[in-house]
């Protein structure tokens, strides 16, 4: 049986993930991208659906927010 590792990665819009899901995709991994607004439950809650869809989550990492992105309120609001 072979071993398929399945990631995800959750962004804002014109960040990284294109350059990420390639290199992903070039190492053998099955790759899913989406975007998606942490500050907003609907998003998140979008991204959930999305992922339990293709499977069992066994891994999450959260990055929060940087104050190079967002204003103090938003970095409480999302990373507490």
């Amino acid at each position: 049986m072979e071993n398929v590792s399945s990631l995800g990665r959750a962004d804002r819009p014109g960040d990284r993930a294109p350059r990420w899901s390639r290199q992903a995709r070039c190492a053998g991994h099955e790759v899913s991208v989406a975007v998606v607004d942490v500050s907003s439950r609907e998003s998140v809650h979008a991204l959930v659906a999305m992922a339990t869809g293709m499977g069992d989550i066994v891994g999450l990492i959260h990055a929060g927010v940087s104050p190079s992105q967002a204003s103090p309120e938003t970095i409480l609001h999302v990373d507490l």
